[in-house]
């Protein structure tokens, strides 16, 4: 088994934030979640050094690499694992992020942070708050 690497700051910025990543959404298949898991083994990595490695946090790669359908985050994770960029997305596909309330998008980055019990208790929330019923 090989050492794991030391990962350099200089791969990303440091003055990078760490919230919402920016860009296109790139799609995330069930067969690139687990290229990536894949690819962690291969470098002795495991989620937490790849959050480091794009200045983000492991629940945001847990969040994605199980269930995530789209990513701004897709070129910064091929960048790190030291795979070729990946082709533009589709314009025509996914939401257009002008359209995209900040607030929601904090809230998403926030959600992807929480554990299932308070998930659940924020959903139920906001089915509250909009007057609707879970959906089956």
């Amino acid at each position: 088994m090989t050492a794991k690497p030391v990962l350099q700051s200089r791969m990303i910025p440091r003055d990078m934030p760490l919230g919402r990543v920016r860009g296109p959404a790139y799609p995330v298949t069930p067969e690139w979640q687990q290229a990536v898991r894949d690819r962690l083994v291969e470098m002795g990595w495991n989620q937490s050094d790849l959050a480091r490695a794009i200045n983000g946090n492991s629940a945001m790669v847990s969040h994605l690499l199980k269930h995530g359908m789209q990513s701004a985050l897709v070129p910064l994770i091929h960048k790190a694992l030291g795979w070729p960029p990946p082709p533009m997305p589709d314009d025509s596909i996914g939401d257009d992020d002008d359209d995209i309330d900040p607030r929601a998008a904090e809230l998403d980055d926030l959600f992807a942070m929480l554990p299932d019990d308070a998930k659940e208790l924020i959903l139920s929330n906001a089915r509250m708050l909009a007057g609707v019923t879970k959906k089956d």
